[in-house]
């Protein structure tokens, strides 16, 4: 899998390093990504690609924080690794209101930076590898729980809608509930469970998943709904 690293810092010499750094890195580890550069928090806003998997992201900029540039991605539904990069040490425990997954400092280290880094892969292919088994109809399937947009009951049978398919299986919307505690999914409305890093927005008493459908959010779980996304991608909503 090909995954994705974007870096924004305003200061050139610095995403020179992180340029190099990364090349070094890559070369090292034989760990295939692509990189995207921006120079300022407000185009990093306009353009950060959804899919990215880890932000390199520096806090003191020209034209706002990079803490804001975090809160306002979390908001947005980002829930990728970010590594702040920066000289303010004062910053730390702000950084880890929007979940970072490290904070550097500068002067930055090849070792820091490295480190953090195979850390950061390493919790990304562990979500990408959690799966469950099924057992339907005398077989037993694997579902790799990453695939699942969303999952809805009708009658005694669960439709689980997947990146490019709907499938069905004889299980309790209940089990796959039990069965996926703790893995990022939420059951907001008696008919349907969720995956929240599949969620693209969230209305009044609907939420639009990546794929454009748009599920039922019931009155009364809104809250606990909102309390679980909040915690996921680390900012207050």
């Amino acid at each position: 899998m090909n995954r994705k690293i974007v870096v924004c810092d305003d200061e050139k010499n610095i995403i020179r390093q992180i340029d190099d750094y990364l090349k070094q890195f890559a070369k090292e580890t034989g760990i295939s990504f692509s990189v995207l550069f921006y120079d300022s928090a407000e185009d990093l806003i306009a353009h950060m690609p959804k899919d990215a998997d880890i932000l390199l992201l520096d806090i003191m900029m020209k034209d706002a924080t990079g803490l804001d540039a975090a809160r306002k991605l979390r908001n947005e539904g980002y829930s990728g690794c970010i590594i702040f990069i920066t000289s303010m040490k004062e910053y730390a425990l702000e950084a880890f209101d929007v979940h970072a997954f490290s904070y550097l400092l500068k002067p930055l280290l090849y070792s820091d930076l490295s480190r953090s880094l195979k850390e950061a892969f390493r919790q990304l292919d562990k979500k990408e590898e959690a799966f469950l088994f099924i057992n339907d109809r005398n077989e037993t399937h694997k579902v790799v729980l990453n695939d699942v947009i969303y999952a809805e009951v009708y009658q005694h049978t669960s439709i689980i809608t997947f990146k490019d398919e709907k499938k069905e299986y004889k299980i309790s919307l209940n089990t796959l509930e039990e069965e996926t505690a703790g893995q990022d999914f939420f059951r907001c409305h008696k008919s349907y469970l969720i995956n929240m890093h599949h969620i693209s927005k969230i209305g009044v008493d609907q939420i639009t998943m990546d794929n454009a459908d748009k599920i039922p959010l019931s009155k009364h779980r809104r809250k606990d709904f909102l309390a679980a996304y909040s915690k996921m991608v680390g900012t207050a909503l």
